[in-house]
Formats: structure tokens, sequence, C-alpha cells
């Protein structure tokens, strides 16, 4: 999965919601037009519970969204910064690991194949 900042969430509240403007997006997600344009134009991180909204209206994992967002806060922390990206592979990976562990019951019954719960 490809790791979320503040502005691509607002790219993509922008887009799926055919919003052209920063008074639009506060709107969609209850906050002031300054904080809109703080996340547009300076750069800052959405709170948390704007990401959950956001996460919400796009369909997105919110712990997902919640990682990546402490990633984008830590970007003066190099330390930091390498850690809640190890954290965004790890919860990615274990989905994937997760999804294809619950599914391997199905895909063998469908194509005859023994599983480990067999």
């Amino acid at each position: 999965m490809r790791l979320l900042t503040t502005r691509r969430i607002v790219a993509a509240l922008m887009d799926r919601y055919d919003i052209e403007t920063k008074y639009g997006l506060a709107k969609l997600l209850s906050v002031s037009h300054k904080t809109a344009r703080n996340w547009v134009d300076e750069g800052r991180t959405m709170d948390d519970n704007q990401a959950k909204k956001a996460a919400e209206l796009l369909d997105l994992d919110y712990e997902y969204v919640l990682i990546c967002l402490q990633l984008e806060r830590s970007k003066k922390n190099p330390a930091a910064m390498r850690a809640w990206k190890k954290i965004a592979d790890l919860w990615d990976g274990s989905k994937v690991a997760l999804i294809a562990l619950i599914s391997a019951p199905a895909i063998a019954s469908f194509v005859g194949s023994p599983t480990p719960f067999s």
C-alpha cells in the first residue's frame, strides 16, 4: 500500500467528492477554511480526529492512516521516521499475510489442494 500523507489524503478527498476549493474541503471535513488551507498550502498534518473522518470518507483503514500521519509528523526526526516507516511496512505486510491465511482454505477447496488446515 502506498504511504499516505495529508496532501495525498486531501487530493483523494477532493477527487472523490468532486471538490474544487479549500472551502469545499473544509465543509466536507467540518473544519475551518484556515485548517484546510494549512493542509493544502502549508503542508500541515491532519490531526487524528480529522484523519478518522477522512479515512471513513475514503474507505481506508483508520489504523493505517494514523500510522502514515505519524510518519509524516516525524519528518524532522530521522530515527523516528525510519521507525514509523518500518511499522507502516509491517502493518501492510501483516494485512496481506492475514488475508492469505484466511483465504487459504477457500482457495484450496476451489482448486482441490490440501491446506495447513486440512
